[in-house]
């Protein structure tokens, strides 16, 4: 979040000390790029800030903005001093460590809940129909086009769901097993539960 506050305020202040410049058509001829790339992420977010959307869309405006204020602020690059490369070094850092962590831990508790789906399926006495186990194992298992949503049960392809796959336990559920994973960020042991209702 500081990252997109300080990408969207950089992008605001470039575009206001250019504003005069941009209404009078008269801009510099090493700027044309940067504002050409600035337009196109306004012209890619317009839409979408209007409709809503989830984070992914706002993904491929990155690019445009980036390279729309490193256009823009061509100059203060020649001058760069240690404290500035080290700050963005570390910042580069820090963001890589965050996605590399988020993503070991998003793959380690979906493995640990395919897992459970698996051996919940391996005893034969339950089938897909009997199991909530979330929009992708529904979707893979019970996908119907004509599938109308039932008051009461998850809107994803449920059609009895005897047995729930969640991260807590839940009142009037009894838990059959639990799955424990490592959780990395922040560190805990997290768990996934089987629920029969």
């Amino acid at each position: 979040m500081l990252g997109g506050a300080l990408l969207v305020g950089a992008a605001a202040g470039t575009v206001a000390t250019l504003w005069r410049s941009l209404l009078r058509a008269r801009i510099q001829a090493d700027r044309t790029a940067g504002v050409f790339f600035l337009l196109c992420a306004g012209i890619y977010l317009s839409p979408v800030l209007v409709i809503g959307g989830w984070d992914r869309y706002y993904i491929p405006a990155l690019p445009f903005l980036l390279i729309g204020i490193a256009g823009l602020a061509v100059a203060s690059w020649h001058a760069q001093t240690r404290a500035r490369m080290a700050l963005a070094a570390l910042l580069l850092a820090s963001l890589s460590l965050y996605a590399v962590l988020g993503t070991r831990d998003y793959l380690a508790w979906n493995r640990v809940r395919w897992t459970a789906l698996n051996d919940l399926l391996a005893g034969g006495k339950v089938t897909a129909a009997d199991v909530d186990g979330g929009f992708e194992f529904n979707g893979w298992y019970l996908y119907d086009a004509a599938y109308k949503e039932m008051p009461g049960k998850s809107w994803y392809w449920v059609e009895r769901d005897t047995y729930l796959l969640a991260f807590a336990e839940m009142p009037g559920t009894v838990t059959v097993k639990e799955y424990p994973y490592i959780h990395w960020l922040p560190p805990y042991t997290g768990k996934i539960v089987v629920l029969k209702q």
